[in-house]
């Protein structure tokens, strides 16, 4: 909460890449285009 708006982003970058080559991301996408529940597995 106390850090500068680019200590901030450089956070969510390196959250974002550590979430978006999952299994549960690409499924979480899937089923958002196919209008359907996602299945997350935990990966």
């Amino acid at each position: 909460m106390d850090a500068s708006i680019d200590d901030g982003l450089a956070i969510e970058e390196a959250a974002f890449a550590r979430i978006v080559p999952t299994l549960d991301a690409q499924e979480g996408v899937a089923a958002f285009v196919e209008k359907r529940r996602p299945s997350f597995v935990g990966k």
